[in-house]
C-alpha cells in the first residue's frame, strides 16, 4: 500500500488526525518504541511494543507487508526508529509530535 498523503518523499511523518483515521481503518500497525515503564503507563490500543534499544535485533518480528506507524513520547525516538525500519525494507511512518500530540488531540491511551 502506498500512501498519497506525504508531501515529500523524504517526509515520512504523519499528522495525528491522519494517523488516527488510518489506524481506525486498519491500514496501520502501531509500533511503540518507548521504554517498558512508559509503554505500561499508557499506549495506543493494539500497539506492538519494541523499545528503541531492542529494535535492530527485533526487525525480523515486524511484518514488511503492512505499513507501520512508529510512536514514542514526542516523536524523536520514533523518528530514529522509522529511519531504521525504512533502511531495512519496512514501510514506516513517524507519528508527528508523538503521544504528546496524540493526547493533545483528545485521543485516549490504553493500559494507563
Amino acid at each position: 500500500m502506498e500512501f498519497k498523503f506525504f508531501n515529500r518523499s523524504s517526509d515520512k511523518s504523519l499528522e495525528v488526525s491522519s494517523a488516527k483515521e488510518l489506524i481506525d481503518n486498519g491500514e496501520l500497525v502501531v509500533v511503540d518504541v518507548r521504554e517498558p515503564h512508559e509503554f505500561h503507563s499508557g499506549h495506543i490500543e493494539k500497539s506492538i511494543h519494541i523499545p528503541l534499544a531492542s529494535l535492530e535485533k527485533s526487525l525480523h518480528l515486524l511484518p514488511k507487508d503492512v505499513h507501520l506507524l512508529v510512536v514514542c513520547r514526542s516523536g524523536m525516538r520514533s523518528s530514529r526508529a522509522c529511519s531504521m525500519l525504512l533502511k531495512n525494507g519496512h514501510k514506516a511512518s513517524n507519528l508527528k509530535g508523538g503521544l504528546i500530540a496524540w493526547i493533545n488531540h483528545g485521543y485516549l491511551l490504553s493500559g494507563g
